[in-house]
Parts: C-alpha cells; structure tokens; sequence
C-alpha cells in the first residue's frame, strides 16, 4: 500500500482484507489526514466487507482501476517494481521490516526525474539527506506540478500516435484481449457490445454473464462494413421479334 504523495510504504503480512484494513487504520487514518479517494485494484483484499466498511466510516471514496490494466494504478507498480529489484540485491538477507523501511526511505529521499524534487521536499518541505529548510515551498510545489502535467501530455500524445482513430461509441462492438494466451489460443475474444462509456478511458462491455470495465487499451474496435441502401434497378425490356420461334433476318447471309 502507497500514498500518491508521500510515497509511504506499508508492508502487509498476509493479503486479507482484515490485515489490509487494519494496517491502513493504525498507519495511515490515525496518523495523517484522510484522503478523499483511495485507489485500488480489484484483489479481495480491497473489495471485501472488512475494507469496504472502514473507507465508508470515514466518508473516503473507493475507486476500483480496470481488470487486467496495470498501468492504470501506475505508480504503485512502479514503486513494487522498484522495491521487488532491491529485494533482490539483498537476496542473502532475511525480508524483515527493517529492510523494507530502509528501501522505502531510500525512495522518499532520492529526487524525481520529473518532479525535480524529493517526495519529502514536495510534502514536509525540507530535506532528508540535511538539515535544511526550504524556503518556498509552494514554488517547489509549483513547479513539480506544472512539470508533471508537461510530461503527462508527452506520453499522452506519444501513446496516441499508435493508436487507430476509432471513437467508442454505445451499440458498437470490440474484441478483448486474451490475458496470457498459450500458442494455440485465440489472442482477442469476442465481439462484445459496448454498453456505456465512463470516465478515463474505460468502457463497460457486456461479457454475456455480466458487464465488465475495461480500457480501451484492452480492446480492439470491430470494423463492420457499412450498410448501404438497395437502389431500385429498373432494367431495360428490349422488345424481341413479332414471332419469338423465327428471326426476322437470317443469321448469316451469302
């Protein structure tokens, strides 16, 4: 479990979802103030009761990214992915508490490439390697904002360069992308109908069972041909020979 802005690790012992709801209690809600959403994947752990009743209590808003698509909760990924490659340079240790706090330090202190700045300068203002204020915080602030935005726009215009023009629309119909297909499997099912479109990029297919979200990422728009009115022909009658068993003129003459 990470926060978007500080970048605080939580170590779970066990995925379930009374673990998870009670450390995010005792870390988090009792000692920093309450977000206004929480985002999550679909894990049980996030979607049972246990969860569910602790974000509803505090009045925090759950929002739940599409099935199969990580990069919608990116920076969690990245940041698991990050710890995942020091955990393995320190293979020969024991995973304690203590070497994932000191990893997770290690984040909290080291500059973003785009944000120019720690994540502890950006939150607290001061530095973490010194003893030392900063003295405009909201210009810190300031610019790591408005650097996030340029290289948001960056990758949103580089990702679309790739893509087909095609504009989902409610009564069309998509294939899905198979999750780890084997060599003789189909890699898209389908077609399904699209039943609404929401927000980010995500759309609510109906699967048959039950509607799913998922991004367009996943999806791959079917062409259909476009039906096109019949035209009534009138066809031409050539008006044949008074005496249909005899020709008027002989086929062939000398």
């Amino acid at each position: 479990m990470f926060s978007y802005s500080m970048e605080y690790g939580i170590p779970l012992k066990t995925l379930t979802a009374q673990e998870t709801a009670r450390k995010f209690d005792f870390e988090w809600l009792c000692r920093y103030p309450r977000p206004s959403t929480v985002s999550s994947d679909n894990g049980k752990q996030f979607v049972f009761n246990e969860f569910a009743e602790l974000l509803q209590s505090y009045g925090i808003h759950h929002h739940t990214v599409p099935a199969f698509q990580p990069s919608s909760n990116g920076l969690v990924e990245r940041i698991n992915l990050t710890i995942g490659n020091a955990l393995r340079l320190n293979s020969n240790q024991p995973i304690t508490n203590l070497l994932i706090q000191s990893i997770s330090w290690s984040i909290r202190a080291t500059s973003h490439r785009v944000l120019n700045c720690s994540p502890s300068e950006m939150v607290f203002g001061s530095h973490m390697l010194e003893a030392r204020l900063i003295n405009d915080k909201d210009k810190v602030l300031k610019v790591a904002q408005e650097k996030k935005k340029k290289q948001s726009s960056y990758d949103i215009e580089r990702q679309n360069d790739k893509r087909i023009d095609f504009k989902f629309e409610i009564g069309k119909k998509v294939f899905i992308k198979s999750n780890n297909p084997n060599k003789l499997e189909n890699r898209f099912n389908g077609p399904y109908l699209i039943k609404s479109i929401l927000r980010n990029n995500t759309v609510q297919v109906d699967m048959g069972t039950h509607p799913q979200i998922l991004n367009i990422r996943k999806q791959k728009p079917l062409h259909e041909p476009e039906k096109k009115e019949k035209k009534a022909e009138c066809r031409k009658v050539h008006p044949g020979p008074a005496n249909p068993g005899r020709h008027t003129k002989p086929l062939f003459t000398k």
